[in-house]
């Protein structure tokens, strides 16, 4: 077909009306994928892949498949019958504030940062106020960056030194995460010193005096490095404020050396990072990037400023230590060992062990999820099954660590865990104390509060608990039309599942609304209360969105992760099965009507879904997402990745990886609903081949002239969502709700 005739189609497509829940007009054929099939051998089994080549995406030929694939899915995708509608609706529920704040950061003194978007803006940009009503600072606009290099910039972190005076942030390109380390003076907003790169994950921590940091670097990658060598060996440098990125040193860490050593079985993953006190503490923390446990070690700064730290272990990751805060020589962690829901402990920081330290707060039924450190004390956030709740250590300064005379390691002190002071908040809505909320120097909280219906506002807790609305955010309208019910659904073997239905109040029961459910279940994560603008245009436009908390998650602790993981991921899928069915059976939906969506690893539970049960679905959005577990780990975050997920190198892991992997259970001549997946061409987390090899096998399943279709939308300019401008998130979000309005019959509100 010649191009002028391709463009014409185009615009007739475009310019065509639709009735609502009909077929778009005629688009050309999907493009066809031809196989070129490998064999793997695993175990005495022999497994075909007539797709593996989609993985190479350096051949151009496959890249020209993924432009054709691209193209396809754009045309249709832009003719759907309520796509424009559902463009509009959601610019205008952005755009109903005249700017969003995110991650506000208090100093002394009154001084403020965070990031900030206006009304029509694509980008936050990073500002600086001198106090609440000073005048803004704007630092850095990624607009301005975008205009002038035609590609979307994002700021991906950002750290104030302690005195406000310099702002490290980490500025990446295209959705790719890969961010490079950048400084700034605040009062001439001038950069300092150079860029430098490989600083994607944003630990940096400035000296008290704010005239160097330290930070973790990943090496640049070689040419013929192998992708799983990009996150191996990432190490913590030394820079001096506004000197050259050249100029910066490598700071060596306990356990470096074992980098290096050769190894067996899947390559060590460890992330260092260095916490710093007022005081002259410092703490080297690791991670692997996907667990919670840490692993600690504590030595004075000025040792390790001349080069001969003691560096003393606080906590092995067999400890089970899950967050960690010090202050003014005290140390608290929250500990999962021997406490499936966590305890806190607590310890001067100079003899803080976290095997022995003694327990401030048992376990209880509550799951304890976060810790921060303030002036006035240490504040705990807990989940009381759905809700949230906030508590404070009070007189946390004090010696707590001594425990009484004849405690056992590890026994709660009836004083200290009586010093938990509950703070109230407005129920119903979600918070994290993971997000920077606190600082040792000042008293109380800055929190962003939010519910499902509730919209966002930062709110200031003060140090007698009182709280108080910042007026930092614009005030959103609440959505009163609407309703959020806490629903707990039997699973195939009688375990309750919660699950949050979002509905209009008025909404009938009589199996006429289209419904979407989402599910995660990976990484012990739990879904939070949300004011999220897509998904309440869905709901306000009559459809149903209901949020589920599938084993795998952490809503009741590790034990209800574990018990989604590995050999048993199948309960992720099951519990999201089972309450999907229980949509259907009470009567606000359809099988026809009802359509599920997973992003990330949460792919494994909408794609197991709709390949166990696809006749209990009209329809799936998979976004960016990690499809072909057997193939995860040739990738380079597969390798990370391998702590959460297993490893097909050992019989058993294979057999996990296998049972949850989408990607391997789709047969020929398997029925499967319409499927749309999406992918950004630069995401650093899953590679854009799961969704592509995934679009394949699903359409050669099932080739019949009258199979639902599978689109497969590719974003060159993205990643795996964070970073996205406002158009590609608006354009995004448009493209799934439309699919979904088209494939489950259509919005009534439309």
């Amino acid at each position: 077909m010649c191009a002028a005739l391709r463009r014409l189609l185009a615009l007739l497509v475009l310019a065509a009306g639709a009735r609502v829940g009909a077929e778009p007009p005629p688009v050309p054929a999907a493009p066809r994928v031809p196989e070129r099939p490998a064999l793997d051998f695993y175990y005495g089994e022999v497994l075909r892949d007539p797709w593996r080549w989609l993985e190479n995406l350096g051949d151009p030929s496959v890249l020209d498949w993924l432009h054709a694939e691209g193209l396809y899915a754009s045309r249709v995708l832009a003719a759907l019958p309520q796509r424009q509608a559902l463009r509009r609706a959601l610019a205008d529920a952005e755009a109903e504030l005249p700017f969003v704040i995110d991650a506000p950061r208090r100093l002394p003194g009154g001084a403020l940062v965070y990031l900030k978007r206006e009304r029509g803006a694509n980008q936050f940009r990073l500002v600086q106020r001198a106090g609440p009503t000073a005048p803004e600072i704007v630092l850095v606009d990624p607009d301005a960056l975008e205009r002038r290099s035609g590609r979307p910039h994002a700021i991906d972190w950002f750290e104030p030194a302690p005195d406000g005076r310099v702002v490290a942030y980490g500025l990446s390109v295209a959705g790719a995460e890969n961010a490079a380390l950048h400084l700034i003076d605040v009062r001439t907003r001038r950069e300092l010193g150079t860029p430098v790169e490989g600083a994607a994950r944003g630990e940096v921590a400035f000296a008290p005096d704010g005239r160097e940091l330290w930070f973790a670097r990943l090496p640049p990658a070689g040419i013929d490095s192998p992708a799983t060598d990009r996150y191996r060996g990432s190490r913590l440098w030394r820079l001096t404020v506004g000197a050259p990125a050249a100029s910066a040193r490598l700071v060596p860490l306990p356990g470096d050396e074992d980098l290096d050593a050769p190894e067996i079985g899947p390559p060590t993953i460890r992330f260092p990072a260095l916490l710093l006190s007022d005081d002259g503490d410092a703490v080297a923390r690791f991670t692997d990037g996907v667990t919670a446990a840490l692993e600690l070690w504590h030595a004075r700064l000025d040792d390790l400023r001349a080069g001969r730290p003691a560096w003393r272990r606080l906590a092995r990751r067999e400890d089970g230590v899950v967050d960690f805060a010090f202050a003014r020589g005290r140390a608290w962690a929250l500990v999962e060992r021997d406490a499936a829901r966590r305890r806190l402990v607590g310890a001067p920081l100079a003899r803080f062990d976290a095997a022995s330290a003694p327990t401030l707060v048992a376990e209880s039924q509550r799951v304890l999820a976060g810790i921060a450190v303030a002036a006035d004390g240490l504040y705990v956030e807990a989940r009381e099954g759905l809700a949230k709740r906030l508590y404070r250590l009070d007189d946390a300064a004090g010696d707590a660590g001594a425990a009484p005379a004849g405690a056992r390691p590890g026994a709660a002190s009836p004083t200290d865990a009586a010093r938990l002071r509950p703070i109230p908040l407005p129920a119903g809505l979600g918070f994290s104390l993971a997000d920077n909320v606190a600082d040792r120097r000042l008293p109380g909280l800055l929190l962003d509060l939010q519910g499902w219906t509730e919209p966002r506002w930062l709110a200031e807790v003060g140090a007698d608990g009182s709280l108080r609305n910042t007026g930092l955010q614009a005030p959103g309208r609440a959505r009163d039309e609407l309703l959020a019910e806490d629903w707990f659904v039997p699973s195939h073997d009688g375990v309750l599942v919660p699950m949050t239905v979002i509905r209009r109040r008025d909404a009938p029961a009589d199996a006429s609304r289209p419904a979407i459910v989402w599910a995660y279940a990976a990484y012990g994560a739990t879904e939070d209360p949300i004011f999220s603008p897509s998904r309440l245009a869905w709901v306000q436009a009559g459809g149903v969105f209901a949020v589920v908390d599938p084993r795998g998650s952490g809503v009741y602790g590790r034990d209800w992760q574990a018990a989604g993981s590995g050999a048993a991921k199948p309960n992720s899928w099951l519990d999201t099965l089972a309450c999907a069915e229980a949509l259907v059976a009470r009567r606000l939906t359809a099988p026809e009507r009802l359509g599920i969506w997973g992003a990330s690893a949460g792919a494994i539970v909408a794609g197991r879904a709709i390949t166990e049960r696809p006749a209990l679905f009209g329809a799936a959005v998979v976004s960016s997402g990690l499809l072909d577990l057997l193939r995860a780990e040739t990738a380079a975050n597969g390798v990370p990745n391998i702590a959460e997920f297993g490893s097909v190198t050992d019989a058993a892991g294979f057999a996990a990886l296998r049972a949850m992997s989408p990607y391997e259970h789709i047969a020929p001549g398997q029925r499967h609903p319409a499927v749309l997946l999406t992918a950004g061409i630069n995401d650093p987390r899953v590679e854009p081949w799961h969704s592509a090899k995934m679009a394949a096998r699903l359409r050669a399943a099932d080739p019949a002239p009258g199979a639902a279709p599978v689109l497969l939308r590719i974003d060159w300019q993205g990643g795996h969502g964070p970073g996205s401008t406002r158009a590609q998130w608006l354009d995004e979000r448009a493209d799934v709700f439309g699919f979904f309005a088209w494939r489950l019959g259509g919005l009534p509100g439309l």
